[in-house]
């Protein structure tokens, strides 16, 4: 160290009394006397605390050491300029480490003592810790940043309006709203745009809020989009004041509400129309609280029972049921009251005001709220009165003709089992017994059934034209339906009993008879459809159209007796190989519970091996059931 250097710290440090020592130890701002190479000489106890090491082991560190690394060579162009005398002193901002690591932002003012030649001799720098600063400032920064964001990027129109009314800022969407441009916004103001008629609206609040009696306000008005249509927007209008209380502008929220208030319009029309409907159908409509009490009636519920609305409110609806059948939909109506069901059909007996009872065919659904809460119970009421007599008509004659086909069935059975025993001295007794047993019961269960259930329809048809046209073309159209299912059923009969037939009919056409038949057995819609290259003409070995056409009976037998399907579809693939397939949306099974002799599958199975094919078979509850047959030559 030089002479100047010496004489420097002794002058500074040497005396306790020292007027400028007590300034440098005392000063709040961190203070230190340095070497032109960075090593310490001296540091005042603000720089100790604020870097965490004392005096001794400052001054056993070079100012490098303290540096953040990235900030090492910040100032050091200033430092140079200062050495080669273009500058006094210079200001820079970096980071220092403290002695636990922590990084911590300063402000390092340097200044050069020459001596008495004009020499550097050694640097004072002051470090002022400015690290909260700098971080108070980020945030000031990063909190502009998200507040202009969502001033540029909001889904909703934001302005800034001087208290005159002048418009001094508006955001994107504030222009992509009005379909004008932002200069064009800020040049004609609010009220050049506002709708005539609205000219008026928050105009009283404009001047609440100027006056100080209010902070902000909200307001709905229409304005006139650049297109020219009208534009429902909803305005929310706040002050901003300064500290004296004056408004400085005001912030002007504007929301796009004109989809919505049209949508309000069409549901006042809309519950115009259903209110409407409930006034005039022809259907008993009631609102019921999850408790069973009536809210509210049309007049249908009025003539049918003969209780006004009044009456309604304070009576229990079940106190109108017979007795007999009070309780049948107890259960249901429960699980429909638990959001466990959404509706219920149910027929029961009721019981007017003079005291008649009629039969009602109620159907209770339940009303659920924007999260899937149970709210209220529709219930819709029909007077089937009549339609029950009919139908009791129609049981009474059906009862009769049932013993006599009874007994013509007992006859043809003898005929037939008379046939059978002929069969049994020619071929194998057990088969043909098996198949003329089944060929007499299909006769019963189909043939006789379906001309009964045709005559019994027919008997009552005229009565029930009178009464209702509309269920008398229904039932003549199921007369004609029977009638074409008959003649079906007894085609297929006939190539039963006419076994050469199984080989000598083309085997699109047999199947397409059986799904005929059974459509007419079981009322479940069976679709056919056949396809491929020469289906209709293309020979297959006659034991091979015997077994596809023996497993495609099965298959549809159960859909009839157990898979309580609404329908079912057959179809032929004929191509290099043939496909067979018979599928339904039934109550299905699950194959791992069934054993293979259960459903006819051990048949089925025997007949696909004793030509070679493979059969197919998947089926899950719920889910329906598929059983394919695939054949192929060689």
């Amino acid at each position: 160290m030089s002479d100047i250097s010496k004489k420097s710290d002794e002058l500074l440090l040497g005396n306790s009394d020292n007027p400028f020592h007590a300034a440098f130890q005392s000063s709040a701002i961190g203070m230190g006397l340095m070497a032109l190479n960075g090593d310490i000489l001296a540091v005042n106890d603000a720089v100790c605390k604020m870097s965490g090491y004392t005096e001794e082991e400052l001054k056993q560190r070079n100012d490098r050491q303290n540096v953040y690394p990235p900030d090492a060579e910040t100032g050091l162009d200033l430092f140079i300029e200062m050495l080669e005398g273009k500058r006094q002193f210079y200001s820079v901002e970096r980071r220092y480490l403290r002695k636990n690591g922590q990084v911590f932002w300063t402000r390092l003012t340097l200044s050069l003592v020459r001596d008495a030649q004009g020499n550097p001799a050694y640097l004072v720098g002051q470090i002022e810790d400015i690290d909260e600063q700098k971080r108070t400032l980020a945030e000031l920064k990063e909190s502009e940043a998200r507040f202009r964001a969502m001033y540029e990027n909001a889904a909703i129109g934001i302005s800034l309006i001087a208290p005159d009314g002048r418009p001094l800022a508006v955001n994107p969407v504030l222009v992509q709203l009005s379909g004008r441009s932002e200069s064009e916004l800020l040049s004609l103001g609010g009220q050049n745009i506002t709708y005539e008629e609205d000219l008026d609206v928050g105009r009283a609040e404009f001047g609440e809020v100027l006056a100080g009696k209010r902070d902000s306000y909200q307001v709905e008005k229409r304005y006139l989009h650049k297109d020219g249509r009208i534009q429902w927007m909803r305005q929310s209008v706040s002050a901003v004041r300064d500290p004296e209380g004056k408004t400085r502008y005001l912030v002007v929220i504007a929301e796009d509400i004109d989809e919505r208030k049209r949508a309000v319009e069409e549901l006042v029309e809309s519950e115009a129309r259903f209110k409407a409907m409930f006034e005039n159908t022809a259907v008993g409509v009631a609102l019921m609280s999850l408790d069973r009490k009536i809210l509210q009636i049309n007049p249908t519920v009025t003539r049918i029972t003969g209780y006004s609305a009044a009456d309604m409110v304070l009576i229990n609806p079940t106190d109108l049921v017979v007795e007999e059948d009070r309780y049948l939909d107890r259960d249901l109506f429960q699980e429909l009251v638990n959001g466990q069901r959404d509706q219920y059909l149910m027929e029961k007996r009721y019981i007017r005001k003079d005291g008649t009872i009629f039969w009602g065919r109620i159907n209770f659904g339940l009303v659920r709220d924007a999260k899937q809460k149970p709210l209220y119970i529709v219930g819709i009421i029909e007077d089937i009165t009549e339609e029950k007599r009919a139908e009791e008509r129609i049981v009474a004659k059906e009862s009769e003709y049932r013993r006599l086909l009874e007994q013509r069935i007992a006859e043809r059975t003898e005929e037939l089992n008379l046939a059978n025993e002929r069969l049994r001295e020619k071929v194998a007794q057990d088969a043909v017994m098996a198949e003329r047993t089944r060929l007499a019961r299909d006769l019963h269960d189909a043939v006789t059934q379906t001309l009964f259930s045709t005559t019994l329809i027919a008997d009552v048809l005229p009565t029930i034209w009178e009464t209702n046209p509309d269920e008398g073309k229904r039932r003549l159209e199921e007369v004609r339906q029977l009638t074409r299912g008959a003649l079906a059923e007894m085609r297929t009969l006939l190539v039963e009993l006419r076994p050469n037939a199984l080989v000598e009919v083309p085997l699109p056409t047999l199947l397409r008879q059986l799904t005929e038949a059974m459509i007419s057995r079981s009322q479940i819609n069976i679709q056919f459809s056949a396809d491929g290259d020469g289906t209709g003409e293309r020979k297959l070995p006659a034991d091979v159209q015997v077994s596809l056409y023996r497993i495609a009976q099965e298959a549809l037998n159960n859909v009839v007796k157990h898979a309580k399907a609404s329908q079912a579809v057959v179809t032929l693939r004929v191509g290099e190989s043939v496909r067979m397939t018979v599928a339904d949306n039934g109550a299905g099974f699950d194959p791992s519970t069934v054993t293979s002799d259960h459903l006819g599958l051990k048949i089925m199975r025997e007949r696909a091996e004793a030509i070679g094919a493979r059969l197919l078979v998947y089926s899950e509850p719920g889910e329906g059931t598929q059983v394919s047959v695939i054949w192929s030559e060689g």
